[in-house]
């Protein structure tokens, strides 16, 4: 039996872009995700099915936390929101009908057969490129999650 680590003195930094398109409907309120493309820098991949469905479930978490997913409290601090169907999870329907992930290979010699970090990075560009998209679509910025249709029709009254 063997054991062993890998430890550099240096951090291969992942990098990623994101790009969302909505359509948001002004009387209503409600954000429709159109498209949504994760691109990510992943080094060189150990495996790259692996890693396409790490992007793709990091993202489809971040997309729900920025667009339906909320736990509910009461006065006293208690959770109201006690199950899947009230926290909002995003469900198979609420997938972006064009929802692309792509590994953006670089030749980094830091990591481990020069791989680096892969499902933390999807996470973090979903919100932005969302609400970047709503800006796009309607004019507003929103700056707190999740995106709500009450909040789209409180900042568009702003305008």
């Amino acid at each position: 039996m063997g054991t062993g680590s890998y430890i550099t003195p240096d951090f291969a930094f992942p990098y990623g872009a994101n790009f969302a398109e909505v359509a948001v409907n002004t009387r209503t309120g409600e954000i429709r995700l159109d498209k949504f493309y994760a691109l990510l820098d992943c080094g060189t991949p150990v495996n790259p099915e692996l890693a396409l469905g790490q992007i793709y479930g990091a993202t489809l978490r971040a997309i729900g936390h920025s667009m339906s997913e909320e736990i509910i409290y009461d006065a006293e601090g208690h959770p109201l929101t006690r199950d899947l169907r009230s926290y909002g999870a995003p469900k198979i329907g609420d997938i972006p009908r064009d929802f692309r992930a792509v590994l953006v290979p670089s030749d980094d010699k830091v990591g481990p057969f020069g791989a680096k970090s892969i499902s933390e990075i999807g996470v973090n560009g979903a919100a932005p490129a969302i609400a970047t998209a709503i800006h796009d679509a309607c004019g507003i910025w929103l700056r707190e999650w999740h995106f709500t249709p009450e909040k789209i029709l409180t900042a568009l009254e702003k305008i």
